[in-house]
């Protein structure tokens, strides 16, 4: 996760302060399940041990209040998990989780 306590690690990808450059957007609808708060921070912290890149960034047209965790890999490409179910991704379509 993202925030003032939390110690960057070697390997993590820490948050963009920055909006993300435009590109346009593939959406994948109802890839997951509709979450609620609570469920949509379990789901970021269970990302977050399984790999380096969770992270939060932001990008035009993205509402940040359905969610801001993604798996971000600089130069590459960057997936959205949204509270809505849906995926958003920018970029290597490889980066979008599969599962």
């Amino acid at each position: 996760m993202a925030g003032p306590l939390y110690a960057w690690q070697d390997g993590q990808t820490p948050a963009l302060t920055e909006p993300l450059e435009p590109q346009p957007l593939t959406t994948g609808e109802n890839t997951g399940l509709v979450l609620d708060g609570d469920a949509y921070c379990d789901l970021w912290f269970h990302l977050d041990t399984r790999t380096g890149r969770t992270t939060r960034a932001y990008i035009d047209g993205l509402d940040a209040a359905q969610g801001m965790a993604c798996l971000h890999e600089p130069d590459h490409g960057t997936a959205w998990i949204r509270r809505t179910g849906y995926l958003h991704h920018v970029g290597d379509q490889g980066v979008a989780p599969t599962t």
